[in-house]
């Protein structure tokens, strides 16, 4: 048989691809993180919380899964909004707004703000045929 079977497939939830179209155009002033792994030019992480203009982060995360049937590992990709960043304290300061609670957590500082100008979401996929 020449047809594909698909056996397993993982997209973005709609309310992933909400959160990214209503995002763009919108300016990102802190890109915080719990931990990164930086290996040349790359910076990688579990998640990232985008403090955007509109006081609400913009949460990524790369969360861990396997597939149902075969058990191969494989990241999915979450994009939601959030009042707070992910996995980082915020302590509030008592004439208002927040600082971020010791122990201090990596982040990157931007000045002036700049705009999400475009989103592009990469995909991966294989399969078992090759050479068949």
């Amino acid at each position: 048989m020449n047809q594909k079977e698909t056996l397993f497939e993982a997209k973005l939830s709609d309310d992933s691809i909400s959160a990214l179209r209503f995002a763009l155009g919108v300016p990102i002033f802190q890109v915080l993180s719990p931990a990164l792994t930086i290996e040349g030019k790359f910076i990688s992480s579990g998640n990232f919380s985008l403090h955007l203009d509109i006081q609400k982060y913009l949460i990524l995360e790369s969360m861990w899964f396997e597939t149902p049937v075969e058990m191969i590992d494989y990241w999915q990709l979450s994009i939601t909004f959030s009042e707070t960043p992910k996995e980082i304290k915020l302590a509030p300061l008592e004439y208002g707004g927040f600082v971020i609670d010791y122990p201090v957590s990596t982040f990157i500082f931007q000045r002036p703000a700049s705009p999400i100008v475009r989103v592009s979401v990469h995909e991966a996929s294989w399969s078992d045929d090759a050479g068949k």
